[in-house]
């Protein structure tokens, strides 16, 4: 918890916002055996604390995302959906968003080497606060999971994100250029 940091000021996290951040994510593990911690859990967990300010509300807003949401299998023990779900936003990148795809393939990278930092830390390690809150906010509203085998299509939410990151990405004129983004 020590190296997270606020999304809102991209500064460490203060220790008492640190203890409260651990005091989450250790009741989700506790709640979810099979969970325990994984990387990228924190990102997300500062982020719903950042915006609240309330230690109970983000417990309860992080495990409606990953219990009813559907994000449990990105963060359970060896990740089970975390290859699937790598290959389907590669796959939504491929078919909506081109110039992206064939960026990651003319340097020779699986998309996923840059998207499974995305997909871990449910992008909240990637935006700026206000594009942070716009898509947990959007992921909470829209009905449709965006991520989930049943509904395989595009909405607004990530249609707005990826389009955003691939701007970012797009820019960069080599690998070492991208991998700073990593």
């Amino acid at each position: 918890m020590q190296r997270t940091k606020c999304p809102i000021t991209k500064k460490l996290l203060s220790p008492p916002d640190c203890k409260t951040l651990l005091s989450v994510l250790s009741g989700i593990a506790f709640l979810i055996p099979d969970l325990g911690y994984c990387q990228g859990m924190n990102y997300v967990a500062s982020s719903l604390y950042s915006d609240t300010q309330n230690e109970e509300l983000t417990f309860n807003l992080f495990l409606s995302l990953l219990v009813h949401k559907d994000l449990k299998g990105l963060y359970s023990n060896n990740v089970p959906e975390y290859h699937v779900r790598a290959y389907m936003l590669d796959q939504l990148i491929k078919e909506h968003i081109p110039d992206l795809f064939l960026y990651f393939k003319r340097l020779g990278l699986s998309s996923e080497v840059v998207t499974g930092q995305w997909l871990m830390t449910f992008f909240c390690g990637y935006f700026n606060y206000p594009s942070i809150l716009m898509i947990l906010d959007n992921f909470f509203l829209v009905m449709i999971f965006w991520f989930n085998f049943k509904y395989y299509r595009m909405t607004g939410l990530p249609s707005s994100a990826f389009r955003l990151l691939s701007l970012t990405i797009l820019k960069r004129s080599s690998l070492s250029t991208l991998i700073s983004l990593m």
